[in-house]
């Protein structure tokens, strides 16, 4: 192999081979020629230094998606508990007549006010803070 040759050689070549690894023809051109060598050596530093910059780009790009994820499950738990700490109204299951008895669950502090209508299907649950 001539130079010519191990200089086109090393625009494809595998940065083993650059480091003159192994047993290819570029390698045992490159164990030989002192141009070539330095060459193939500044190619293989240069290639290190890429390759640790698209690691670096790549874990920031994985990062920038991360957190707009993490942000959004840090918001979905927030709201969940604090619906959680919201008092909720017991729904009874649909019967066929009207319920008798309404039931529902009210937080210490606060105040429920049932109101019957003219319509016996529908009763209003009015909770409201404890003061007036």
């Amino acid at each position: 192999m001539n130079c010519t040759e191990a200089r086109e050689t090393m625009l494809v070549a595998e940065p083993g081979e650059l480091r003159s690894e192994g047993e290819s023809a570029l390698s045992g051109h490159l164990r030989e020629c002192d141009a070539c060598r330095s060459l193939a050596h500044t190619l293989a530093g240069d290639l290190h230094r890429l390759s640790s910059r698209i690691r670096t780009r790549r874990r920031r790009r994985t990062l920038m998606l991360a957190l707009p994820i993490a942000a959004a499950l840090v918001v979905t738990v927030a709201v969940k508990a604090k619906r959680a700490d919201q008092s909720t109204v017991a729904a009874l299951p649909h019967a066929d007549r009207p319920a008798s008895v309404v039931s529902v669950d009210v937080a210490v502090g606060q105040r429920a006010t049932v109101i019957k209508t003219a319509d016996p299907k529908t009763t209003l649950v009015w909770i409201s803070s404890g003061s007036n």
